[in-house]
């Protein structure tokens, strides 16, 4: 019977693990299979899954660094050093904020035995967006200080139930926001329009946000990016 140690090892690596490196070894049986697709998750919510396996070999299977794909992905190692015949888990926790449609991390487990023998790890599934803008962002891309100019985009409700919009506000004084309406039941669309008053003050680029406050929603704002940039 092996001592929980309680390691958690939360450790970010920018890349991609090659293909072929990272192999399942024959002395450690996972009960589960060494992937699992969580299927379609809405984005902001954290997704977690246990990874169960038992050491099938002779020799304690020391544990000595876990890696993660992303940032996004944390592991829990139940234990450092698992007994032959023992088991142990790894809690996997993928967290889905600002992600979007589908998704492949993966945890690579090294081990004190060859390095060809490393574990890896898969999740993956897909990430819906509750609330998506149409297109994505507004974008102010010719601006001529004292004209005016007028851009809208889309809101729409893919959950269930009924949201609220309140009142919209922007982080730059020279841009403006209006919504058409603010009751947004499910599969429902909301235009949201934006305009900029453009004057000497104004830089000639710079990002800005329009923030949208939802009640009743599982979010509670929404922030849009606003880019503008003047006419050369």
């Amino acid at each position: 019977m092996y001592r929980k140690l309680g390691i958690v090892i939360l450790i970010a690596v920018t890349g991609v693990i090659a293909s072929g490196r990272a192999v399942a070894s024959d002395k450690v049986v996972w009960k589960s299979g060494m992937s699992h697709d969580f299927g379609e998750v809405w984005q902001n919510s954290v997704v977690m899954h246990r990874f169960e396996f038992t050491n099938n070999g002779k020799d304690t299977l020391h544990i000595t660094r876990v890696r993660t794909s992303c940032g996004c992905t944390a592991a829990m190692v139940s234990a450092a050093a698992i007994a032959p015949g023992a088991s142990g888990t790894i809690e996997a926790k993928f967290n889905t904020q600002g992600r979007k449609g589908p998704q492949q991390k993966s945890i690579t487990i090294e081990t004190s035995a060859d390095r060809n023998e490393d574990l890896l790890l898969q999740l993956k599934g897909t990430i819906l967006v509750p609330y998506p803008a149409t297109p994505e962002y507004i974008r102010f891309s010719e601006c001529v200080a004292g004209r005016s100019d007028t851009v809208a985009i889309t809101l729409m409700n893919k959950t269930a139930k009924s949201i609220q919009i309140g009142q919209p506000r922007s982080s730059d004084a020279h841009i403006m926001l209006s919504l058409h309406k603010n009751d947004l039941g499910p599969g429902e669309q909301a235009l949201v329009t934006a305009v900029i008053l453009p004057d000497a003050s104004m830089p000639k680029q710079f990002i800005a946000t329009a923030t949208l406050p939802l009640v009743a929603a599982d979010v509670p704002v929404l922030n849009i990016p606003v880019l503008v940039s003047s006419r050369p």
